[in-house]
């Protein structure tokens, strides 16, 4: 088609040459520059991007310089359709080319993210997961991996935190992509692919929520408290999580430890020459708050463990001393802590709204009994006390 293209026009030319050669005997027009700016014209329209360039410029040219001119206007008139096609023609090219080159380089990039999730080369995978995404922002299944790679790291022996804050920033923005309406078929990748939103959603809250609270939270308590929220969150929606003991254990060991804490101080006023009893009073109340908090938490943790045979019996028995500990420490009468309540309040745990741990707690303010007045945990003085000290404990 080119080869008759070009036979055309060059017949074309030699029309319209001929005419122009009578014209020149009279001196009238440059025959051989213009033979000379077609001959260029025609010797590389059909080239290379730079060929046609060439062209397009002889062209132009020749259409500026004779454009005017009759005997030239079956060229020049050609011209002006042929160059719009090449200047097109190069341009589509040329655009054809980049997605070519960027669909390369998409694919060497999903290579390598792959290789280095596979290898577990995770100082590579955020940063070749950080281009990929600088060119699809919404691609789910990599941000989705990206947020869950510090979760396994900070488990080791010892402990690697250097992904915490990349982890957590991109199991952020995993929830926020989600809730906004992005979607993946699988919801994530190799090791990390959780098949759908609400599993999706659940783990990257639950890695949040671990990563704050057993590794950032050892030096930044607000961290820890702040953990919380993100692990009650992997419980309200349906997924693995939701029958994950850890996360109420973890949630009970917070309120057990608050417990812990306002009760040491409350034990230095009992101790103090000048009692405080009114402070002494909304400390106790206090505490009993956070013990049902902790209460309500580790006995969610025990009654999931023990429909999970891959629990261990130490962590179940772990949770129940804790409960025992607990009972101990809210309740002083005997009848309210002996083993059948505990056990039916334990049994009928799930059938129970789970507290949300950024609502305030709501002190336990209760009427004072002879057996609360001689209640004491043998590291206080004065009947005013009403609790047994708690002691902290490595689950």
């Amino acid at each position: 088609m080119k080869t008759f293209f070009r036979v055309l026009v060059l017949g074309i030319f030699a029309v319209v040459l001929t005419s122009a050669m009578t014209t020149a005997a009279f001196g009238q027009d440059p025959i051989e520059e213009k033979a000379a700016l077609y001959e260029k014209y025609t010797a590389n329209y059909a080239g290379t991007i730079e060929e046609r360039r060439i062209a397009i410029k002889a062209g132009k040219e020749y259409i500026e310089k004779y454009g005017a001119n009759e005997e030239d206007k079956e060229i020049v008139d050609y011209l002006k359709g042929a160059i719009p096609a090449l200047e097109k023609g190069i341009e589509d090219e040329i655009k054809a080319e980049a997605a070519k080159k960027a669909k390369a380089e998409t694919q060497a990039r999903y290579a390598r993210f792959n290789k280095d999730l596979t290898d577990k080369n995770w100082d590579d995978l955020y940063v070749v997961g950080g281009e990929i995404l600088a060119k699809e922002p919404e691609l789910l299944d990599v941000i989705l991996v990206l947020g869950s790679v510090g979760l396994d790291e900070i488990s080791k022996t010892p402990p690697v935190t250097k992904y915490n804050d990349a982890t957590i920033k991109y199991a952020n923005m995993a929830i926020s992509k989600m809730n906004s309406g992005v979607k993946s078929t699988d919801y994530g990748a190799l090791g990390f692919s959780y098949n759908s939103k609400d599993n999706a959603t659940a783990w990257m809250n639950y890695t949040i929520g671990m990563i704050m609270y057993h590794s950032l939270g050892k030096t930044d308590p607000v961290k820890k408290k702040d953990a919380l929220n993100y692990l009650y969150a992997a419980t309200r929606v349906e997924s693995d999580r939701k029958k994950e003991p850890r996360i109420y254990g973890t949630i009970g060991d917070w309120y057990f430890a608050k417990a812990t804490e306002l009760n040491a101080e409350r034990l230095k006023l009992d101790q103090a020459d000048e009692a405080n009893f009114e402070a002494i009073d909304k400390s106790v109340a206090l505490e009993k708050a956070y013990a049902d908090r902790a209460i309500d938490a580790y006995a969610r943790a025990l009654q999931i463990a023990r429909a999970n045979t891959k629990v261990t019996q130490a962590y179940k028995d772990t949770m129940l001393d804790l409960i025992k500990k607990l009972y101990n420490f809210r309740y002083q009468q005997p009848e309210l802590k002996t083993d059948d309540k505990i056990n039916l309040y334990i049994a009928g745990i799930m059938s129970k709204p789970m507290p949300d741990p950024a609502a305030d707690v709501t002190p336990v303010v209760e009427t004072p009994t002879t057996t609360d007045e001689k209640a004491s945990d043998g590291n206080a003085s004065g009947a005013r006390t009403r609790t047994v000290s708690t002691k902290t404990g490595n689950r």
